[in-house]
C-alpha cells in the first residue's frame, strides 16, 4: 500500500517537472514594431522636363556643374514573426509605411554660391516656358507588406546571429514634388512645375538581404539590429529623375513573444 506522504511527494514532483518543461517551451509567435532606413547610389535619369544648361554664379563668374541626385528610403510598421519548431528559421510579415525621398540639384563646392538648372513646365505651340530651379525634392508615400526570412545560427538563446532575406511589396498612397526656385516670384507655379517633373511608380518593390543579431530571452522583450548591405529598389520608376542603384541600410526590430 502506497503511503499518503509518498503519494503526495510523487505528485508534487510530477507537477514540478511538468511546470519546468512548460516553462522551457519555445514561444514561436512574436509581435513588435520595426523601423529602418536605406541610402542608395544614384545616376541622373533622362527626364524631358529637366534641362541641365548652365549655371553656377560665384563672384560674378559662371561655371558648369553636373546635376546631382540622391535617394533615401525610410520606413516603420508593425510586424509578427513566426519561428519554426526548431527555432532556426523565422518568417515575419505585417504592415509597413515607407517613404522614398529623391532630390536633384546642381553640384557646387560652395554652399553660398547660387546654383540653378531649368525645368520645362509649359509648352503650347510656339510658347515654351522654363523655370529656374535650385532644387527639386520628390517624396512618395507607400503602404505595403514586408516579408522577411531570418536564418538563425543557433537555437533560441539570449544572443543570436542571423542572416536575412527581406522583401517589400507596397502601393503608393501619396506623393509630392517640392520645388525650390531661384526667385520667390515663381512660387505660385510650384504645382505646375511639379506636375511637369512627373509622378513616381505606383508600386514599390525592394530587396534587402542583411546580417544582424538578436538580444533577448524567449519569454521577454527582444531587440534585433541588422545591416542591410546591399539593398535594392527593384521598381524602375521609384524616382522620375534618379536612377537608383545599390544601397546600404539598417533596421531595428523590437518585439515580444506572445505564443
Amino acid at each position: 500500500m502506497v503511503k499518503p506522504q509518498k503519494l503526495l511527494y510523487t505528485t508534487l514532483l510530477a507537477i514540478s517537472i511538468s511546470a519546468a518543461a512548460q516553462g522551457q517551451e519555445l514561444k514561436r509567435l512574436s509581435l513588435g514594431i520595426d523601423c529602418g532606413t536605406s541610402t542608395y547610389s544614384t545616376d541622373l535619369k533622362e527626364n524631358d522636363a529637366i534641362r541641365a544648361t548652365s549655371s553656377v554664379t560665384f563672384f560674378d563668374q559662371s561655371g558648369s556643374y553636373d546635376l546631382r541626385t540622391s535617394t533615401h528610403r525610410t520606413y516603420y510598421g508593425i510586424k509578427a514573426e513566426l519561428l519554426s519548431s526548431s527555432g532556426y528559421l523565422g518568417i515575419s510579415t505585417g504592415i509597413r509605411y515607407t517613404q522614398v525621398k529623391s532630390e536633384i540639384n546642381r553640384d557646387s563646392w560652395f554652399s553660398y554660391s547660387k546654383t540653378k538648372f531649368y525645368v520645362l513646365y509649359n509648352q503650347n505651340g510656339t510658347n515654351t516656358e522654363y523655370a529656374q530651379v535650385e532644387k527639386v525634392t520628390q517624396k512618395a508615400d507607400y503602404l505595403g507588406i514586408p516579408l522577411d526570412f531570418r536564418f538563425y545560427t543557433t537555437r533560441p538563446r539570449f544572443f543570436r546571429l542571423f542572416f536575412k532575406l527581406g522583401f517589400d511589396f507596397s502601393m503608393r498612397v501619396g506623393n509630392k514634388n517640392t520645388v525650390d526656385f531661384l526667385t520667390t516670384s515663381m512660387n505660385p507655379y510650384e504645382q505646375q512645375v511639379g506636375r511637369a517633373i512627373g509622378t513616381p511608380s505606383s508600386v514599390l518593390t525592394t530587396f534587402n538581404p542583411g546580417l544582424g543579431f538578436k538580444l533577448g530571452d524567449t519569454d521577454g522583450v527582444n531587440v534585433s539590429f541588422e545591416l542591410n548591405a546591399p539593398s535594392y529598389i527593384i521598381s524602375t520608376n521609384a524616382s522620375t529623375f534618379a536612377k537608383n542603384r545599390i544601397g546600404i541600410g539598417a533596421q531595428l526590430y523590437i518585439y515580444y513573444p506572445i505564443l
